[in-house]
């Protein structure tokens, strides 16, 4: 991770002899900067590389042991699990921003759609037109590994969405192709979309920046606060079954889904500014 290490190692340390540094150094200085920042994962990096990095100098002989070792990044930070969600007004922002956007279409319905469906990112993404029943309205995910299927029960602005998605794609076999029809579009696309909005939103204040994944954390607080039960947002999550990893039956509440989900939509709906949403459904097919 050359950019890592140029960024948050080598910037940090600058011209200071190996010989100099110890186990506080790198804990003051390169570590406790990303965890105060809840940049726990990055701090971990650093952890790894910088190891790497006086490991050499040791076989080189500069050194005789490398400070790093006695660093166990348990006893520094822990990650904290995130409890990120959307409020309606956060909501209104982040699709505002999206349709306003110079983007692709098909990158601006990927994020609703996955606030809407709560699905995962490359649940959706990587996702073929086989995995989209018209007739049914349906929107499936196979999962290899559990020789399973989760049945999503499509709202009426989710169908609408494929309409449009499957006149981009263009015959490409994906939802979401990519430059080429015969692979679909990057994980990052969404990930770029979401820094530019928090860039915009939030400025400085990192703490309030949202991921992709906060995205399903938002459809599910929020319907969790409509009243819904925890088994039917569980289901619609395509989560494991409490501690035993009991598996749900994937295509189990359909109906009960189908209702929540069309009320999660329509509320979604109701937070657009339409004059913008309006423009959108006016233009779509030129991006």
């Amino acid at each position: 991770m050359p950019n890592l290490c140029k960024r948050n190692i080598i910037a940090v340390i600058g011209n200071e002899l190996v010989t100099k540094i110890t186990d506080d150094f790198i804990k003051q200085r390169l570590l406790l900067p990303k965890i105060e920042n809840n940049s726990a994962s990055v701090a971990r990096l650093i952890l790894i590389n910088i190891k790497v990095l006086i490991d050499f100098a040791v076989e080189l002989k500069i050194i005789e042991y490398n400070p790093a070792t006695k660093i166990k990044a348990v006893n520094i930070y822990r990650d904290k699990p995130r409890t990120r969600h959307l409020n309606n007004n956060e909501i209104k922002q982040l699709l505002d921003f999206v349709y306003a956007s110079n983007i692709r279409t098909q990158t601006k319905l990927a994020v609703h759609l996955s606030l809407m469906l709560l699905t995962r990112k490359s649940e959706l993404i990587h996702a073929t037109w086989e995995n989209v029943d018209f007739e049914q309205s349906r929107f499936i995910i196979n999962e290899s590994k559990m020789n399973s299927q989760l049945v999503i029960p499509l709202p009426k602005q989710a169908s609408n969405m494929f309409e449009k998605l499957k006149k981009l794609s263009r015959g490409s076999k994906y939802i979401f192709p990519g430059i080429t029809q015969d692979s679909p579009i990057s994980a990052t696309n969404l990930n770029w979309m979401l820094r530019n909005f928090n860039k915009t939103i939030f400025g400085n204040d990192r703490q309030s920046y949202v991921t992709v994944h906060d995205l399903r954390r938002t459809g599910a607080t929020h319907l969790g606060e409509l009243g819904y039960p925890s088994d039917y947002i569980e289901v619609a999550l395509n989560h494991s079954k409490g501690g035993i990893k009991q598996v749900y039956q994937r295509s189990q509440f359909i109906e009960q889904r189908k209702e929540m989900l069309q009320r999660w939509a329509d509320i979604l709906d109701s937070l657009i500014d339409q004059e913008i949403l309006y423009h959108f459904n006016m233009f779509y097919d030129v991006f």
